[in-house]
């Protein structure tokens, strides 16, 4: 075997389709800020945006506050639901009767 067939056989596993194909990358079109070859990585499809905080009003003074909070940073109301003396059900905010036994609320 001549140095000639050496470069053909490497030509021919190297490239697999010439300079634009092959495994290790190729070669596009489309300039990403590296000469148009994406070294074998994949461009990211959309920049990272850190997850929204999920929050709810304070019941009492209406300031958002963290979905997770057990009290109000603003005003330090309870964030938990109030639960009826007579049979533990929850209670919404403002409640003055229990819906689930009908209890007065004392607030």
């Amino acid at each position: 075997m001549g140095f000639g067939d050496f470069l053909r056989i490497l030509a021919s596993h190297h490239g697999r389709g010439g300079h634009h194909g092959g495994h290790h990358g190729g070669h596009d079109s489309h300039n990403h800020g590296n000469g148009g070859y994406n070294y074998g990585y994949s461009q990211p499809s959309a920049p990272y945006a850190p997850a929204q905080e999920e929050q709810r009003p304070c019941p009492k003074c209406a300031k958002l506050v963290s979905a997770g909070f057990k009290f109000c940073s603003s005003c330090g109301a309870s964030l938990e639901p109030a639960l009826c003396k007579g049979c533990g059900a929850k209670l919404p905010p403002a409640a003055v009767f229990c819906s689930g036994c009908g209890a007065k609320v004392l607030g």
